[in-house]
């Protein structure tokens, strides 16, 4: 909609800032989902290597971060604020 705004009007101010605002929005949020993964990745490689290594603080460290990790999995499976989640999870 705001696509075919622009093309009639390049210079229109409302769809410009529409357009803006959207694209911080998207980019911010990019950035907090890439942080997430490289976050989530990264604690459950160092807790795989210490399981490996076969250290002792590693066994029950991995159980709270799995359990919290699962926790906050089924919150957003289960939470009806959360869209359209369900249907990710449902091959």
């Amino acid at each position: 909609m705001v696509e075919g705004e622009l093309f009639e009007d390049p210079k229109d101010f409302l769809a410009n800032f529409f357009m803006r605002g959207v694209s911080t929005v998207f980019s911010e949020a990019r950035f907090w989902i890439v942080l997430f993964f490289i976050t989530h990745g990264a604690l459950k490689l160092f807790l795989a290597w210490g399981l490996l290594k076969k250290k002792v603080w590693a066994y029950p460290v991995s159980i709270a971060v799995f359990l919290l990790f699962i926790t906050v999995q089924s919150y957003r499976l289960f939470s009806p604020s959360v869209h359209s989640v369900g249907g990710r999870y449902c091959f």
